[in-house]
């Protein structure tokens, strides 16, 4: 139908339905040769995202604003969300962006209402790309922190059975408040100066923050130091350990329990000996390690082993004979 001298609304007689887009299928906003105004190219239409409904995003961008582009690109798989129920990119909570981000707003230090709780009397839509954040230029390391004499705490809660956390299952009934608030808000300043002294994104600081109540609130000593074996725990809920680490570290609150690779590495060179040649290697492997090793100061990557592991190899090779 070409040439025509009046829109569907205008037709004599009408007005008449204009039939449905022959690419998206639209019955609304009919534009021309047989298209609706947002796939015809000759407009630059301005619409709403598909995933969080945000005002502001054109075709050139498939109809989507840059976080839920961001949000796709981060979680490639489809599912239902537990709050909206639509079918969608969700996080590893199973909550698509729209949800998660009015949960944000409701409750912006962590704390308080549940994602489900805080989208059950609707939603409040934004503009699209109002949320972008320049990473922050590291600001010049500041005066060492005043310590507080009081943290670590000297005494060790025993426990009457060692139990393996199911953080996964905390994660979707809810975790309990840390049991020692004062210890919870200083480790939480030294996390909001770490990231600022790092330049760390705002998701990086606060996947960390989330990370360290978490493992706050399983403690059985509250104020003790966190071992690095507990940190680790953290996969389960699929937050990222390293930052943690580091945060811990700088505050002087992490006991690096892990095994050192020197370690592992004489495992595997005396798998084979007899049992009072091992005896007799462990004897060389742990004397220069006690000197050289120093987890809670010195970070893996800075850590020279030559001293440590040059007088075993010719040993090790030799069989200890």
């Amino acid at each position: 139908m070409f040439q025509l001298t009046h829109c569907y609304q205008c037709w004599p007689g009408g007005p008449v339905t204009p039939p449905p887009c022959i690419k998206c299928g639209s019955t609304t906003l009919y534009y021309s040769a047989g298209m609706c105004q947002r796939c015809l190219r000759a407009p630059q239409v301005v619409g709403s995202c598909l995933d969080c409904h945000c005002w502001g995003v054109t075709r050139t961008t498939k109809w989507l604003c840059e976080g839920c582009r961001g949000w796709r690109r981060r979680f490639p798989f489809a599912a239902r969300c537990s709050s909206c129920r639509r079918t969608i990119a969700v996080n590893a909570d199973g909550f698509c962006r729209l949800c998660w981000r009015q949960s944000v707003g409701e409750r912006p230090h962590g704390s308080g209402l549940s994602v489900v709780e805080a989208n059950q009397h609707g939603q409040q839509l934004f503009f699209a790309d109002w949320f972008r954040q320049k990473r922050q230029i590291p600001s010049p390391a500041s005066a060492p922190r005043r310590g507080y004499r009081q943290y670590p705490v000297t005494y060790h809660q025993l426990s009457l059975i060692e139990l393996p956390r199911d953080l996964a299952h905390g994660q979707r009934c809810g975790f309990s408040d840390p049991p020692d608030p004062q210890f919870a808000e200083l480790l939480d300043q030294t996390a909001h100066e770490h990231a600022r002294g790092h330049g760390w994104s705002k998701t990086r600081r606060n996947d960390a923050r989330k990370g360290i109540r978490i493992l706050l609130s399983l403690q059985d000593t509250p104020g003790a130091v966190i071992k690095a074996s507990e940190v680790a725990q953290l996969d389960q809920v699929s937050l990222a350990v390293q930052p943690i680490l580091d945060i811990l570290a700088s505050a002087g609150m992490l006991d690096d329990d892990r095994q050192p690779a020197l370690i592992r590495w004489f495992a595997r060179q005396v798998a084979g000996l007899a049992r009072t040649r091992q005896e007799r290697a462990a004897h060389l492997v742990h004397r220069p390690a006690s000197r050289q090793y120093h987890p809670a100061t010195i970070p893996p990557e800075s850590r020279d082993h030559r001293a440590a592991t040059c007088p075993l190899r010719p040993a090790c090779r030799a069989g200890l004979g």
